[in-house]
């Protein structure tokens, strides 16, 4: 099963592109906390960058609602690439390829008021 869910906060605006087809692609990287006790029984903090990819309508939704600092719910599956570049050692790249995207943040942060949730085949409200 290839299966991911993370909660956090954008650390940028979401970047919107289109494919030469005109699908729509949305790329956004979430700030995810993580805090632990160590064996010396301090409290550890530390925090995962994880990068997300949106594709189709539900990325054209994350670009007009969500920007730097929103907070956000993504389910999906990981995406794992991995290449070799010329002289260099291998490298692997590890994201999100977001199936659904829900909006955390609170209303009052918002200029419009966003959908609850997103999935492919939502519409804004109107």
């Amino acid at each position: 099963m290839n299966y991911v869910a993370v909660i956090g906060n954008l650390t940028r605006d979401v970047e919107l592109t289109y494919t030469p087809s005109g699908t729509a692609r949305s790329e956004f990287a979430v700030a995810v906390n993580r805090v632990w006790m160590g064996k010396d029984g301090h409290r550890n903090e530390d925090v995962d960058f994880v990068p997300v990819t949106v594709w189709g309508k539900q990325a054209e939704h994350c670009e007009k609602y969500l920007h730097k600092g929103s907070k956000v719910a993504v389910e999906g599956r990981l995406d794992v690439h991995r290449y070799k570049p010329e002289n260099a050692p291998s490298k692997t790249f590890i994201s999100v390829i977001a199936q659904h995207v829900e909006f955390l943040s609170p209303k009052k942060y918002d200029t419009i008021t966003p959908p609850v949730t997103t999935e492919s085949k939502t519409e804004p409200p109107v």
